[in-house]
């Protein structure tokens, strides 16, 4: 696919999320506002990363070079107020990562702020590399050795701090 059709795809994902949480919330007869949510989308080949992005939650790309780079960034108002998925598309932000890319992580915005905290937004490396290592430079290929890792990052959530 040419990196229109993928961004097509993901503007699409997002539309159809967006009228699955617009139908949900009539199902229910509740208020839209009580299905605020984030939304980040990523087509990873192995080597591109196309996204998407809405709300407060984000993305770090490492790059094949070992750099580290925050590809989005938090949507929020001066006040802190989020701009959830429900904001509509106006809010929505897509892309494609320039460069060859080894690992990708996603994540909410509390473990966000740790990664990319906000004293190092004026910094050259704006992410928190010895956090954020451990996830993103992995060598496992077995299917043995890629379970404890999943298990060691299951334990890591676990223990992490809950007004995080």
């Amino acid at each position: 696919m040419t990196t229109e059709e993928v961004l097509r795809l993901i503007k699409v994902s997002f539309v159809n999320a967006y009228k699955a949480v617009l139908d949900k919330a009539t199902e229910m007869e509740e208020d839209i506002d009580q299905f605020d949510s984030t939304l980040c989308l990523v087509i990873y080949d192995g080597e591109n990363v196309w996204f998407g992005q809405s709300g407060d939650s984000g993305m770090v790309v490492r790059l094949t070079n070992g750099m580290y780079y925050p590809i989005t960034e938090q949507q929020r108002d001066d006040d802190g107020n989020v701009f959830p998925l429900c904001s509509g598309p106006d809010y929505w932000v897509f892309g494609k990562v320039e460069g060859s890319v080894s690992s990708v992580m996603l994540m909410t915005d509390g473990v966000w702020d740790q990664i990319c905290h906000p004293l190092l937004r004026k910094e050259n490396v704006k992410v928190n590399t010895s956090l954020i290592a451990p996830f993103m430079e992995r060598t496992e290929t077995e299917q043995e050795e890629i379970e404890g890792v999943q298990k060691a990052c299951e334990g890591f959530l676990e223990h992490f701090p809950r007004d995080q």
